[in-house]
């Protein structure tokens, strides 16, 4: 098994508001797990394109990437 690196990834596109359906332009992080870099953004465009809930319009573009390292990832076990 190859070992998958975390990148946090800031993209910028027009958003729905789920509330008032007004379109405004955000900029948003999003921590994925890629082997590379190219991975890591064609991720990100799949995930807005295949999500109901995050509506994009228009431009999207990712502005920052880069790798992170933790220590820890602590999943919530309470329940």
């Amino acid at each position: 098994m190859i070992a998958q690196d975390l990148f946090l990834v800031t993209v910028k596109y027009t958003k729905q508001d789920a509330t008032t359906q007004e379109l405004k332009r955000v900029s948003e992080n999003f921590l994925t797990s890629a082997i590379t870099f190219g991975e890591a953004e064609t991720k990100m465009f799949k995930h807005l394109e295949s999500s109901g809930g995050n509506s994009s319009f228009g431009d999207v573009s990712v502005t920052a990437m880069k790798k992170e390292n933790f220590a820890h990832i602590i999943e919530n076990q309470l329940g």
